[in-house]
């Protein structure tokens, strides 16, 4: 609906102050949300919901057990240019796809691709065939000059490994 002409399209404004030109908050005849918009834009042309703000916009989600202050449950922040998921909690985070968790986040950090129980020893656990570009690094990734470790592992067997994919104290092929 246009509050100040008092025409209707079959939307909803929620608006704030005596006038009704202040809108917080539209539904639009298609059903979508906007937040800090009276135009809601979505990409997928689906329906949903838009929010906006000048600074940061944040959808947040509390529970019985998280708590509801600022910094409890878990959120999705934008900022700018930037986009960051939260789990204020001492939980996990998991992706899925497919209805299968496919990247499980520990709440002490770790990562588990293809696991949802990633092996607390390492910071990255995964579960299949891992493809990897240009160089790997595999050890003290921070001392290129002298590196700790390199192991290829196919098998059960140390493979793959020649003086031409080794790194010299030049950081440089041997």
């Amino acid at each position: 609906s246009n509050p100040t002409t008092g025409t209707n399209d079959y939307g909803l404004d929620i608006v704030k102050g005596g006038a009704g030109t202040d809108v917080k908050m539209s539904i639009d005849s298609s059903g979508n949300v906007g937040i800090g918009t009276t135009s809601p834009a979505l990409q997928s042309a689906g329906t949903g919901l838009h929010i906006n703000a000048t600074t940061s916009s944040e959808l947040k989600f509390t529970n019985n057990t998280t708590g509801s202050s600022a910094a409890d449950g878990t959120a999705l922040v934008a900022t700018s240019n930037n986009f960051t998921i939260n789990n204020r909690e001492t939980g996990y985070i998991s992706l899925g796809t497919s209805n299968s968790v496919r990247m499980h986040i520990e709440a002490g950090g770790n990562v588990g691709i293809g696991t949802t129980s990633p092996n607390a020893a390492f910071k990255l656990d995964v579960i299949g065939n891992i493809s990897a570009s240009n160089n790997l690094y595999i050890g003290n990734a921070d001392d290129l000059v002298t590196p700790t470790t390199i192991l290829a592992l196919n098998s059960g067997r140390v493979r793959g490994v020649t003086l031409a994919n080794l790194i010299n104290t030049s950081g440089g092929p041997y």
